[in-house]
């Protein structure tokens, strides 16, 4: 039986946790919240060894590992009055992450666990904080706010997070990230129906040059509850921890970080007219289109870079990244029903250049799907929820080797459809929610991956593994009204 040993999805036991405490009086508003995550995956080592034991006899064993994770995230917000009349929102942070690894022999006869060894492999702390101060003139026709951002990120990179994805072993690595902000954004309501919002930040770095973003947003109403909106600007992106020091596994890919990666810039435009049409006070239809269009340069993104003999990803810096998005949703209330459908056309264009290879940038398009139902069953505090995604089909490009020179070549991985369901039901007059649901009721797993080269080279066919399949979960939530 040890002749098929191992999993395609890692076996993993998570487990959630949060709480929330609410202060109000008058104008002041206080809330802290707390979130605590813990996850075991379990590896199953698929080469199985042997050992002669005198006495005994040969005894199969395999080297497995465990790995932990564990989060703490703390959130302190406060919202009020200062100076009589203007409005201040202040929000602190902090968050904890820990991955631990544990590898140990497992005697497959005798089911026995030996050479235990422990190590925390991976340790990053982040300290963030937002506020924002506004309501500066009683001219509601104006309105101006100023505010900072900061973000303090302080990680731990043992040697042990490359062995077993096959790192480098160079030792230990400990970085630490600043960025702090500034900004300030104004409004301007030149009539009761028309209204534009310019903003501004300058962002001070601790590894990157000092970045800066602008932005224009324009609103008009017009009759018949139809609302039109535009905006436009130009903003940055600058690596995060994860995507620059970090190995992490996940469960079947090897996915490096790159320490030289640089920020992204691009600019944006986006367009959207929603109406919404009240039939009466039970039947309310809402509908939406939108358009928009981004450029960036060096777009940092997560590319795979092999498929043999695993599947393995890289942040990279993609040189010219352009996307297009057209979509539109429309939203039903009758009575107890909700009914909700989306559609949206989707066109990427990406120029990536790795050694002598160059991809084509040309617009790869697909489309998406999805749409919610949701009835409520009002004496038995129910409500009923159905939910549906296709993913059309997506054609990409991936770095691979043809004829032994490196190349980027167009894969199409095919279309597929998700579906979720749930059943939500309050007790206590609405202190207690309890949920039970399905996701993934379609059981995906995997997806076929088709991949021509240029040329007259045939790469073949693959499949990717998008899912772990149908599951199911109960989810309580208790409001405490103190």
């Amino acid at each position: 039986p040890w002749v098929n040993r191992g999993f395609s999805w890692l076996p993993k036991e998570q487990n959630f946790g949060n709480a929330l405490i609410r202060y109000q009086k008058g104008n002041f508003r206080l809330f802290y919240k707390f979130d605590y995550f813990n996850e075991k995956i379990d590896f199953y080592n698929p080469i199985v060894e042997s050992q002669v034991v005198p006495g005994t006899g040969i005894l199969l064993f395999s080297r497995d590992r465990r790995f932990f994770t564990e989060k703490f995230y703390h959130h302190l917000n406060a919202v009020g009055k200062v100076a009589g009349s203007l409005d201040y929102n202040i929000s602190l942070s902090h968050q904890r992450q820990t991955r631990d690894l544990e590898q140990f022999n497992y005697y497959i006869q005798t089911e026995q666990e030996t050479n235990h060894t422990e190590q925390t492999y991976q340790d990053t702390e982040i300290l963030y904080s937002t506020g924002a101060l506004g309501n500066f003139f009683k001219d509601k026709s104006f309105d101006l706010q100023v505010g900072y951002e900061f973000v303090n990120t302080n990680g731990y990179n043992a040697a042990a997070s490359g062995l077993f994805i096959g790192g480098s072993g160079q030792g230990n690595i400990k970085q630490r990230l600043e960025n702090y902000d500034v900004f300030t954004a104004a409004e301007f309501g030149i009539t009761d129906r028309f209204s534009f919002r310019p903003g501004f930040r300058y962002s001070f770095q601790s590894k990157f040059d000092d970045q800066w973003s602008a932005s224009m947003g324009l609103r008009y109403l017009f009759d018949n509850e139809i609302e039109a909106r535009a905006s436009f600007g130009r903003s940055y992106r600058t690596p995060n921890y994860d995507e620059l020091y970090t190995y992490f596994v996940d469960s079947n890919h090897n996915v490096q970080g790159n320490e030289d990666l640089m920020p992204e810039t691009g600019n944006s435009y986006e367009a959207s007219i929603k109406k919404t049409t009240f039939f009466n006070s039970d039947v309310r239809l809402m509908n939406s289109l939108s358009a928009t269009y981004m450029g960036i340069d060096d777009r940092i993104e997560l590319v795979l870079t092999e498929t043999v003999p695993t599947w393995k990803y890289e942040y990279i810096n993609i040189d010219k990244y352009k996307m297009y998005n057209i979509a539109t949703s429309h939203q039903l209330e009758y009575h107890n029903w909700m009914i909700k459908a989306g559609v949206a056309f989707l066109g990427i264009s990406k120029k990536i250049s790795s050694g002598t290879a160059v991809s084509d940038d040309k617009f790869l398009t697909t489309m998406q799907f999805n749409t919610n139902v949701a009835y409520t069953v009002p004496k038995w505090n129910t409500t009923f929820s159905l939910y549906y995604k296709i993913n059309g089909k997506q054609p990409q490009f991936i770095e691979t080797s043809v004829n032994g020179q490196s190349q980027f070549v167009l894969q199409e991985i095919e279309s597929f459809g998700l579906m979720d369901a749930s059943i939500k039901k309050s007790f206590f007059n609405g202190k207690l929610d309890a949920t039970l649901g399905g996701r993934n009721l379609l059981d995906v797993v995997n997806i076929r991956s088709n991949v021509a080269s240029a040329g007259t080279h045939d790469v073949g066919s693959t499949s990717i593994l998008m899912a772990y399949g149908r599951s199911y979960f109960l989810k309580l939530t208790y409001n405490l009204n103190f």
